[in-house]
């Protein structure tokens, strides 16, 4: 057996599509390769709040999918109930039986909706439960769009030195790990494939915010008391995941609706804020919050790099959250690591090549860049896309969970078998003997 094993399936796409979908996201943020390499506030597409509130409210278009969804799943949902009534009365007489056909080839709605049946299942009986859920869900929801939007404006995850880049993987991966499963209470963490590598990945990003915040002069200079708001940044980001998975999973909330009720929260929010404000006014009050060596940095920007900005924004939002419903919230670090190896080469080319700047610091350059690649495989293990076939790591992989328990089921079937087989016997042997002592007796 090979010590390594990629398993690859089609949906994994989402991971890599998401990442570089992130890449063209930051890439269409600035104009020069140069403008984007301080941490604070500089020329960027992110900072026009009329911007923002574009996107927010292109997003309301999602209720779309909603309804769209909805619609299916109670059609199906009618129809699988048809069905089992319809197995259920096999003996009724032909009146009903043509009265069910006629309301499946209707296509009236009888019994419950998919949305009913959620409900009732999630224990929600009455109406005052109903409105504390919806009411609690809003809430949720406002976290998650103000976390999230605050990720976007005050992140910037550049190459050069990455010290960004391993702030965030630390803070949200110590949110994921230690917090999350407090929050959706079927996380866990104790696997052997998922513990060494959280462990791995998160001494390696302490270690690089200690050796950036040593061996780089700026360090200091560049953030201050402002490293504060970064991990927050970070850790609200885990939170936020987090609080997506516990939507899609234990609130059964469409991935639609909440990309709608995201748009609706923020198209209130950025109205307020263009009315009351103008651009400059915006870009001053985040200069106060990230205010490091520059001021005075807007610039205008094309129209067509403002769509590419908005579209792929829009997409990533869609994207991220297909992700995490489709496989898990820690996923979505991993689609956040490969994008920073799929935008390690353009920057390369972008900032050596075409622009000819010099490295200010190649040891830092390289130890970053290489950890880029050893985070992507450590994630890869995390998420089992990367199978690793010793020192029992691919013992709790989900398939081979599933194998086991196949192989339970099947070798509890052959027992369950056997035992009937041996009752059977039995009950042939006592009726056979019966039938001899009831012979015996008579003659």
């Amino acid at each position: 057996m090979a010590l390594f094993h990629l398993n690859y399936e089609n949906k994994t796409n989402l991971i890599f599509i998401t990442a570089i979908l992130w890449v063209i996201n930051f890439r269409t943020s600035f104009k020069n390769i140069d403008s984007h390499m301080d941490t604070g506030c500089y020329a960027s597409v992110k900072y026009d709040p009329l911007v923002i509130l574009i996107k927010n409210i292109l997003c309301l278009f999602f209720i779309g999918g909603y309804f769209y969804e909805n619609k299916v799943s109670k059609i199906k949902y009618t129809l699988e109930s048809l069905e089992t009534l319809k197995i259920n009365n096999d003996e009724d007489d032909d009146a009903n039986k043509s009265q069910l056909l006629y309301k499946k080839t209707t296509g009236e709605r009888s019994g419950l909706s998919f949305k009913e049946a959620t409900t009732i299942s999630m224990g929600l009986d009455n109406d005052k439960s109903i409105v504390i859920n919806y009411l609690k869900n809003f809430f949720i929801l406002l976290i998650v769009y103000l976390s999230e939007e605050m990720y976007f404006i005050f992140s910037n995850n550049h190459i050069l030195d990455r010290i960004i880049v391993n702030m965030r993987n630390f803070w949200i991966l110590i949110f994921l790990l230690f917090l999350s499963p407090f929050i959706i209470k079927k996380s866990s963490y104790t696997y052997r494939h998922q513990l060494f590598p959280s462990i791995i990945i998160l001494f390696i990003a302490l270690f690089m915010i200690l050796y950036n915040a040593i061996g780089i002069e700026r360090f200091h200079k560049v953030f201050g008391v402002n490293l504060i708001a970064y991990f927050g940044c970070f850790f609200l980001m885990g939170l936020e995941l987090t609080l997506v998975k516990y939507l899609l999973s234990i609130q059964f909330m469409s991935m639609y609706l909440i990309l709608f009720l995201k748009g609706v929260i923020g198209t209130i929010i950025f109205l307020i804020i263009n009315l009351s404000c103008n651009k400059q006014d915006f870009f001053n009050f985040l200069d106060k919050i990230l205010s490091f060596e520059y001021d005075d940095m807007t610039d205008e920007f094309h129209i067509i790099q403002k769509i590419g900005y908005i579209l792929s924004l829009i997409l990533i939002q869609y994207f991220k959250i297909f992700t995490i419903n489709t496989f898990s919230q820690n996923h979505i670090l991993s689609s956040l690591m490969v994008s920073d190896l799929i935008y390690l080469p353009l920057y390369i080319i972008e900032r050596f090549v075409i622009q000819d700047f010099n490295i200010s610091n190649k040891w830092s350059f390289i130890v970053n860049s290489s950890i880029g690649v050893i985070n992507v495989l450590l994630m890869s293990v995390f998420n089992e896309i990367l199978e690793c076939n010793f020192l029992r790591l691919n013992y709790n992989l989900i398939k081979n969970i599933n194998k086991r328990q196949q192989r339970d089921y099947i070798q509890g079937s052959k027992e369950f078998n056997m035992e009937i087989k041996d009752l059977e016997d039995q009950d042939r042997i006592s009726d056979a003997s019966g039938s001899l002592n009831e012979s015996q007796d008579y003659e």
